[in-house]
């Protein structure tokens, strides 16, 4: 009997040992083994190995493939939205909707990556920082403004072609979380920067034909990439001319994230010993400057002109020893340069313009709007104009409110005397809202800026 009693003890603790060997097999692949002392008092200690490559997919993912997204979504609008544009139910979004959906998407999946590996796995520790504290102010400061706002729909989501509402913004802290508490190694951050520098190529050679005017999204096989095959016509046009916009929309953006790239490629350009990449750099270095110029970002071009002095300031030594790749990097970039520039001096109108960038921004005479009730205030200068609703009435009255003299021709309102005279009100109704459109000439780059200011009638 005792015997008997051995043997089952001695199968049992076999077996024991098979199951936890079993179970570090199934565990989540290279992503640490199965901690049969997860429960004790004290935490075991973490190892490199627990920080692997594949669990920074979702981040790769992130910064490789959202920037590259361009694919129509026929999106719902907000109720508040609809005001603004003609009381339309539903918007075409190329640049913004998808990449919203897909960025929230991989920071859930990473979310989930860390969970399994910090409760599940117990294999990774969080790591202690101060960031976190201003990454709750961030993110409690963000709930509050849902909390108080008017229109929460928009808050959540987002207003259309900017859908960067609440779950964006907590969705960019996770992934500043994950980014602190999942890598820990050179290895992740090389893979992380190599699929920045691809995602940057491909970037780059898009803009580069829509520079050279043979825009890819605007050929046959562009369209099927960007257009479901149900929503295809063979008049769909593209209005960005000769202008850099990539997979982002807005010139400037390119300009600012091309900015980026090319200051990480530079610098990683200056520092490597390693051929191969150095070459890369250097094709990354290359195409993202000309896509920053075609941009005419000259925010883009202030930020590299700055980087450019810090480099001087603090890798002299380096640029000295590396005069030859220097030489040859400064001459590919002037190459560039004078071919950008040679068509209609492109390049020399933007960079005239970072003269009296800093100067133009200090005098902008469009000080504030000012949103009360029924009431908008538009302060221009040294005068404003008060827009009121009242008895079913306009009334437009200075500072002093005395009444300005307006015109109403075809729902366009225009006003009589200076320095009114200078703007216009386009008249525009959505169910039992006035909707105007004011088109306010500022002194700012002799631009117009419209804005719609909807006055709610009760």
């Amino acid at each position: 009997m005792e015997k008997s009693k051995e043997v089952l003890l001695i199968l049992f603790q076999l077996n024991l040992e098979l199951f936890a060997k079993w179970c570090k097999i199934v565990c989540i692949h290279q992503m640490g083994g199965f901690n049969l002392n997860r429960y004790s008092k004290k935490r075991i200690r973490t190892n490199k190995s627990n920080y692997s490559v594949q669990s920074t997919i979702p981040l790769i993912l992130i910064v490789f493939l959202v920037p590259l997204i361009v694919r129509l979504k026929v999106a719902p609008i907000s109720e508040a939205s609809r005001m603004f544009i003609n009381g339309q139910e539903m918007v075409s979004d190329f640049f913004s909707y998808n990449k919203m959906v897909i960025f929230l998407m991989l920071s859930s999946v990473g979310a989930l990556i860390f969970i399994c590996k910090y409760f599940l796995l117990d294999n990774i520790t969080v790591k202690k920082t101060k960031i976190y504290y201003f990454m709750a102010i961030f993110s409690i400061l963000a709930i509050l403004s849902i909390i108080f706002a008017t229109h929460k729909d928009v808050a959540l989501n987002g207003f259309f072609d900017r859908y960067e509402g609440l779950y964006v913004l907590l969705g960019y802290m996770v992934v500043l979380f994950l980014a602190i508490n999942l890598i820990d190694n050179e290895k992740q951050v090389k893979y992380l920067l190599i699929f920045l520098g691809v995602s940057a190529l491909v970037m780059s050679f898009i803009g580069i034909s829509q520079l050279l005017g043979k825009d890819i999204f605007a050929s046959s096989f562009g369209l099927k990439l960007i257009v479901p095959s149900k929503y295809i016509i063979e008049d769909i046009k593209f209005s960005f001319g000769n202008i850099i916009y990539g997979t982002i929309y807005n010139p400037n953006y390119v300009g600012l994230y091309m900015s980026t790239v090319f200051a990480l490629s530079s610098t990683i350009l200056l520092l490597t010993k390693n051929k191969y990449t150095r070459i890369f750099s250097g094709a990354v270095v290359i195409l993202s400057f000309i896509n920053l110029l075609g941009s005419g970002s000259r925010t883009g071009m202030l930020s590299i002109i700055l980087y450019i002095l810090l480099i001087i300031i603090f890798f002299r030594s380096t640029l000295v020893r590396l005069w030859k790749p220097l030489i040859i990097l400064i001459l590919s970039t002037s190459i560039v340069l004078i071919g950008i520039n040679y068509k209609d001096g492109y390049i020399e109108k933007r960079l005239s313009g970072l003269k009296n960038l800093t100067k133009k921004a200090e005098i902008s005479n469009l000080h504030d709007i000012v949103f009360k009730d029924n009431e908008a205030r538009i302060l221009i200068g040294d005068y404003e104009i008060k827009i009121t609703y009242d008895d079913g009435k306009l009334i437009f009255k200075d500072k002093d409110e005395n009444k300005i003299e307006a015109v109403n021709n075809d729902d366009k309102i225009t006003f009589k005397n200076e320095p009114y005279s200078n703007h216009s009100i386009i008249l525009k109704n959505y169910k039992e809202n006035i909707v105007l459109e004011t088109n306010i000439l500022t002194n700012r780059g002799n631009k117009s800026i419209s804005l719609a200011i909807a006055i709610f009638m009760y």
